[in-house]
């Protein structure tokens, strides 16, 4: 079965998670990804499982896999580069006048000293895709400062928005806003691609981490720039809708229900949680009085929902119309059979780790699916063999390799 993206050559300047992300969606759809790495140990997320990385994911000295190399890298093969050795930038031009995309998460200022810049590449391939991920933007007075998700997330209006009232504030995990943006540069790759097909033309697509998390936030703000109010944390205790809300559960679990319009659910609510009595409480018998008489109906919710574990009231809310989700730890997820069924997670077998779970191919194509084919590479593991499909004699690469333009 044919992949989507047969045929589409990437030439991705990448390091740590958005831009790598944004690649391996594209790998994972076929295209043929070819990521420069410098000879000098190349992605630093390659070291992530050094104890001397930062962060507080774990990282056993048993571990299998360089998972989160692996999840960012799969399907992409990988030269090495000095591409402040003017033959390796040569090299590099070689191959962007053979390439549809180019994919970068680096600096502007360090793109356009090693010649990588947009102007420069463009003018070898009218039709380049030039894709550049940022944190800040490519303009405006913050366009030269650095930036993680973890950072841009402070400064997207969400963390204010997080956690209760009177409570420290409350960030994301890592990674999240990268992932978040590197869709959306896929997104604005696809289009431009699509463009491209009508036009013959090329063009440069940004997108930075602190748009990727106003997106994630966009009804907040929308609110905010709609209304002119400020968006205020949400105290559980006072929540408008009782079954907007999450509730702890007997055992020390959590639920979440997601009702917007409770009206409709009102019988089975009864029902189901055991309020019979209150069904015709004028107090709580409609939305409208249940939002006035908030507080009191959430206590009385929260004792209700002590009385059962988790999995009494999965049986119980199976029978049922309500719209509910559990809070699950990883584990949960990694087991939850409607996750496997879908394959959002798969077995994958590694050729140095055997058989392992990974994250699979999430976007679903009836016709052309997206696919895991390998492993990620080895660091310039795939030098010679690219460098021989551009038409370099092995000479030639022995004397770039002697110079110090290639790993």
């Amino acid at each position: 079965m044919p992949l989507p993206l047969e045929g589409v050559k990437v030439l991705e300047f990448t390091q740590r998670l958005y831009g790598p992300r944004a690649g391996v969606h594209l790998a994972e759809m076929g295209a043929d990804s070819i990521k420069i790495e410098t000879p000098d140990g190349g992605d630093p997320i390659r070291g992530f499982m050094k104890p001397s990385y930062g962060g507080d994911l774990p990282r056993p000295p048993n571990a299998r896999i360089n998972y989160m190399f692996e999840m960012e890298n799969h399907d992409k093969r990988s030269i090495t580069l000095n591409l402040k050795h003017k033959k390796g930038q040569e090299i590099a031009h070689r191959l962007i006048k053979e390439s549809d995309v180019f994919l970068t998460n680096f600096q502007p200022d360090s793109l356009k000293r090693m010649n990588m810049d947009y102007d420069t590449l463009s003018r070898m391939n009218s039709r380049l895709i030039y894709a550049i991920g940022s944190g800040w933007g490519i303009i405006g007075p913050d366009k030269d400062r650095p930036g993680y998700d973890f950072v841009a997330f402070a400064a997207s209006g969400l963390m204010h928005t997080m956690g209760q009232p009177g409570t420290p504030a409350v960030s994301c995990r890592p990674g999240m806003g990268d992932h978040f943006t590197a869709v959306m540069l896929d997104f604005a790759i696809m289009l431009a691609l699509y463009h491209r097909e009508k036009s013959g033309q090329g063009q440069m697509v940004h997108v930075g981490l602190l748009a990727g998390l106003i997106e994630g936030g966009v009804a907040a703000l929308a609110a905010h720039l709609g209304t002119g109010e400020e968006i205020p944390r949400v105290d559980r205790r006072t929540a408008e809708n009782a079954f907007w809300n999450f509730y702890e559960l007997k055992g020390g679990d959590w639920v979440q229900f997601a009702m917007p319009n409770s009206e409709q659910y009102w019988d089975d609510i009864c029902r189901v949680l055991g309020l019979e009595q209150y069904h015709d409480d004028p107090r709580f018998n409609s939305q409208a009085m249940r939002k006035e008489n908030r507080r009191e109906f959430i206590e009385i919710l929260d004792r209700a929902m002590l009385a059962h574990t988790r999995a009494e009231w999965e049986e119980l809310f199976k029978k049922s119309s309500l719209v509910y989700g559990f809070m699950d730890s990883y584990s949960r997820l990694a087991a939850n059979p409607q996750v496997r069924a879908n394959d959002w997670i798969v077995d994958f077998d590694h050729p140095t780790a055997g058989r392992v779970p990974i994250v699979g191919v999430l976007p679903q194509l009836s016709k052309t699916p997206g696919k895991i084919r390998r492993a990620a590479p080895g660091l310039g593991e795939h030098t010679e063999e690219v460098l021989r499909e551009a038409g370099y004699s092995q000479q030639d690469i022995a004397s770039l390799k002697a110079e110090g333009a290639i790993g």
